[in-house]
């Protein structure tokens, strides 16, 4: 019996050799675009007759048609956040064959649609003629509301028949980036553009906070860009102090806050926490309101996360990840006196992205021992 899965590859294949679209090659066999595509997602198979005139108009035989791709295989890891999302595709030792970065796809921020649509996107510049796809891993920040996991889930699979997908919240790829499996006993904390805890029991994900921008205030940089806006308003207003901070504020945005304030509001929550930056430089300048600042707001990461030790058989493994872990030096200093004293504080050297590359091997294969060290040589010559 014909293998579906190499007639649909070879199709798509030679069919691309001869550039030719789709829509042109249905119309050559008297099909719609929409059969040639099913055909080609290994969804359907073409009936022998089809066969043989695919095999003519694309000048090869039918052997050729029917006989094993050629093509490597590669594993997708996908990393969702807020602000950007991040495709990696790798062979089973860890090799990077390809990167891509887009905009964030929170499907809570953009929705199920637009953030489908993105991960398509993206899966499909990796899913090039070179490539034969063994797996995708994708960690979606805000996938775990609602039912956009399944929903993401069941549209990709769709998408995709023929490749093994498992869509997961982000928290995953911290995990799999410390530990060889996702049942670990743990605590992680993202600390992003939004933030969120989870802890892990071995067997479930337990989520304290993480409720969006509009409801959270615990250490995101939306959370630390917000107050340090606030701080230089406050200080307009003649409720608050001069600091260098309101210097620095001022020279991002290219002028007064005041005379900013549309240009703040119609950018949205990712351009409010790339003012967190500031929030760090003038901390270590000895700026006291960024201190105050990132006291106050670290106080509040700290007790969610005592918060998770107490309330779940989670371990005594913190691990923090998000854009913010740039400054893992200051999340230390007000994170650690602040924690139960049987925590202990990991900040992954790799990002979640191979956590989630990991695990999208995984899925099929056992970890070669060579991994890691592959990975991270790739992953850090590119930085």
């Amino acid at each position: 019996m014909a293998d579906i899965k190499n007639i649909s590859v070879n199709i798509k294949k030679y069919r691309t050799l001869k550039c030719m679209t789709q829509t042109k090659l249905g119309e050559k066999l008297y099909v719609t675009p929409q059969t040639v595509s099913k055909w080609e997602k290994g969804i359907a198979l073409p009936d022998l007759q089809n066969l043989c005139k695919i095999a003519e108009i694309l000048e090869i035989s039918v052997d050729r048609l029917l006989s094993p791709s050629d093509r490597k295989t590669g594993y997708i890891g996908i990393d969702g956040g807020g602000t950007k999302t991040e495709f990696v595709l790798c062979d089973v030792e860890g090799h990077i064959y390809k990167k891509v970065l887009l905009e964030g796809c929170n499907p809570n921020d953009i929705g199920l649609e637009k953030c489908f649509t993105l991960l398509k996107k993206g899966i499909d510049i990796l899913s090039s003629e070179q490539y034969e796809i063994g797996g995708i891993f994708a960690g979606i920040s805000g996938c775990t509301a609602g039912d956009n996991k399944t929903r993401l889930n069941d549209a990709l699979t769709k998408e995709y028949p023929q490749i093994p997908i498992r869509v997961e919240s982000d928290i995953y790829g911290v995990i799999l980036s410390h530990f060889d499996s996702c049942d670990q006993k743990c605590i992680t904390a993202i600390c992003g553009t939004g933030s969120v805890i989870f802890a892990s029991d071995g067997e479930k994900l337990h989520r304290i906070g993480g409720w969006g921008y509009l409801i959270d205030n615990a250490g995101s940089a939306y959370d630390i860009g917000r107050d340090a806006l606030y701080s230089v308003l406050a200080f307009y207003d003649g409720l608050g102090e001069y600091t260098s901070l309101c210097d620095a504020v001022s020279k991002q945005l290219g002028g007064d806050v005041w005379d900013k304030l549309n240009e703040i509001y119609s950018s949205g929550k990712s351009y409010i926490a790339s003012f967190a930056k500031l929030v760090f430089d003038e901390y270590r300048k000895g700026d006291e309101i960024s201190t105050q600042i990132l006291r106050r707001n670290f106080e509040r990461v700290a007790r969610l996360i005592n918060h998770a030790q107490s309330s779940f058989q989670s371990g005594n493994t913190v691990i923090l990840s998000g854009g913010l872990k740039n400054n893992s030096d200051i999340l230390i200093e007000f994170l650690h006196p602040r924690l139960n004293e049987n925590l202990e504080l990991i900040i992954p050297e790799l990002p979640p992205i191979y956590g989630l590359c990991k695990g999208a091997v995984m899925m099929k294969n056992n970890l070669n021992s060579a991994f890691c060290s592959n990975f991270t040589f790739d992953y850090l010559k590119e930085i």
